[in-house]
């Protein structure tokens, strides 16, 4: 278990990362070898929450695919957790299994400029500036404080996320890994805890940045860490 010493934050923030990477490998697929793009984007609606004792708190992440044109595979886990809480996952009505993981498949899409008029199940829309409106692989955190949670503390939750592109016969498979890490007040009152983040629809205005960026040629490796 870990204490917080920092100041919480009053607002909603959001923290975009995108993984874009392309490679010369692979067999036959529908897409010619060196035009194959493996592509991951992610928001982090809040990095700081709040839990009153015995209560629960919702927040959540969104993952897509807008710049790729292979499917991601993501496996979420639970890295960091105090002791005595309870983290889970949950991804269209899939939970996380008994050691606190979520795998889940990302496909490709694409960016609009008008929202869809309907998303599909486990999906949420997110306006991702200047790209436009994207339908995200909606991933729920759970964040359980025990009864006996001291009004007051701070800790610390942390969720990682490892990415993979399966490509059958591909002489490499890239491995991507991300962290996302929360404070987590508790707080003095008997509430519910924060509602969960990222509604259908939700503009959320973020920086565009890119975490990274590499080609592969031949049967070169690639192994990246984004931080």
């Amino acid at each position: 278990m870990r204490l917080l010493h920092r100041g919480r934050v009053g607002c909603c923030q959001a923290v975009f990362t995108v993984l874009v990477f392309c490679s010369a490998v692979g067999p036959a697929l529908p897409v010619a070898a060196d035009e194959m793009r493996y592509s991951l984007g992610t928001v982090q609606i809040v990095p700081e929450l709040s839990v009153s004792p015995g209560s629960c708190s919702v927040t959540t992440l969104l993952l897509y695919n807008i710049d790729g044109n292979v499917p991601t595979q993501v496996e979420l886990s639970v890295l960091e957790v105090p002791a005595g809480w309870e983290i889970r996952l949950e991804h269209d009505g899939v939970y996380s299994s008994r050691g606190s993981t979520l795998s889940l498949r990302v496909a490709p899409s694409l960016p609009s400029s008008t929202p869809p008029e309907s998303v599909e199940s486990g999906r949420e829309t997110v306006w991702i500036e200047p790209r436009g409106y994207v339908c995200a692989d909606a991933v729920h955190v759970y964040v359980q404080a025990p009864a006996t949670a001291a009004p007051g503390a701070e800790y610390a939750v942390a969720i990682g996320a490892e990415v993979e592109w399966n490509v059958t016969g591909a002489a490499v498979s890239p491995l991507q890994a991300r962290e996302f890490l929360y404070g987590v007040h508790v707080s003095g009152a008997n509430a519910a805890g924060t509602p969960a983040a990222g509604a259908p629809g939700t503009r959320v205005h973020v920086p565009l940045l890119l975490a990274g960026a590499a080609c592969l040629l031949g049967a070169a490796c690639l192994r990246e860490r984004v931080v």
